[in-house]
C-alpha cells in the first residue's frame, strides 16, 4: 500500500457473507482495503493488497486502530443483526 493518493477501503464485517463478496470484488478490480474481524474470524479472501484487523464496530478502540493505521478513503459496512447485538 504504498501510493498515498489512491483510493483504499474500509470493510467492517470481512468474514461475512457481503463483506467476503465486497472484498472479492475489489481483489477483482485490484483495489487496495483493510477489513474489520470479529476476534476468532478469519478472512476468506486473501490478498496481498489487503490488511485486516480484528475488533467490533461497537468498541471505539477497535475502530480507533482500523482508522489510524488504513488512511482509507471509502468504507463499506453493513450489519444485519443488530437486533442480537446492539451497540451500548
Amino acid at each position: 500500500m504504498s501510493d498515498p493518493c489512491k483510493k483504499r477501503y474500509i470493510v467492517t464485517g470481512a468474514a461475512g457473507h457481503l463483506g467476503s463478496t465486497i472484498l472479492r470484488y475489489l481483489s477483482k478490480s485490484g483495489e487496495e482495503a483493510h477489513g474489520l474481524l470479529l476476534p476468532g474470524e478469519s478472512a476468506s479472501v486473501s490478498d496481498p493488497r489487503f490488511r485486516f484487523f480484528s475488533g467490533d464496530v461497537c468498541d471505539i478502540d477497535s475502530l480507533r486502530c482500523l482508522f489510524e493505521n488504513s488512511n482509507s478513503t471509502i468504507i463499506a459496512h453493513k450489519r444485519t443483526d443488530y437486533k442480537k447485538h446492539l451497540c451500548p
